[in-house]
């Protein structure tokens, strides 16, 4: 059951998730620590190759995603309850703070049709997305693409979020249930609050966040 307007966000929701963003946040600096360890146990002069130095950029910019995702939750940016926002606008701050993996390449996103609607400004909602796209960036190793589209008929807006493996890697993408595990529940009930639903973190590599559009 979704909570009554002027209701206080959970206050086990939060401070929960950013403790779980946190604890992600060690894991692309664990992996720049050992490759970069790797490098010294190397013979003196012995440099590192194109590839090995890409592994390494990418865990870098993973892990300043990942730390700007946790800055942008305790800032005090973001609409006021049940005020009218435009999609977009919101769209465009949540992924200014993720723009060195926008420009990397490992996440790209699409807006399809979202020109003029208006979402109802609940912070709830910003929260949530932000804390999708940190968990994403700590936990999938993968190509992260999102979608966004209004469906005016329905009074909802989608954004979908699907990840794939790398071309030249062997290794499936990891499923939604395996990055998410124990943070769905509490996931669900910040979205909650701005009267948006999460679809079930099953067992494929994509999920989605559906949110109520202004009246």
């Amino acid at each position: 059951m979704g909570m009554m307007p002027g209701q206080e966000l959970p206050k086990k929701a939060l401070p929960a998730l950013l403790h779980s963003l946190a604890h992600d946040l060690a894991q692309p600096l664990t992996t720049v620590h050992c490759f970069l360890e790797l490098v010294a146990q190397r013979k003196p002069g012995a440099a590192s190759g194109p590839t090995e130095l890409r592994n390494i950029a990418l865990q870098v910019d993973r892990a300043i995603a990942i730390a700007k995702g946790i800055s942008a939750l305790t800032s005090d940016g973001g609409a006021a309850d049940n005020s009218a926002v435009a999609l977009d606008a919101l769209l465009d701050e949540i992924f200014d703070n993720f723009g060195v993996l926008v420009h990397t390449g490992f996440l790209t996103f699409e807006r399809l049709d979202t020109a003029g609607i208006q979402l109802v400004g609940n912070p709830a909602l910003r929260k949530g997305l932000i804390i999708v796209l940190t968990k994403l960036a700590g936990q999938s190793t993968s190509a992260i693409r999102i979608t966004v589209a209004g469906d005016l008929a329905e009074g909802r807006c989608y954004v979908d979020f699907s990840w794939r493996s790398n071309d030249s890697s062997r290794v499936p993408a990891q499923t939604a249930e395996a990055i998410f595990a124990g943070d769905q529940s509490l996931l669900r009930e910040l979205l909650q609050e701005a009267g948006a639903e999460l679809a079930e973190c099953g067992n494929v590599a994509a999920l989605s966040i559906s949110a109520p559009v202004a009246q």
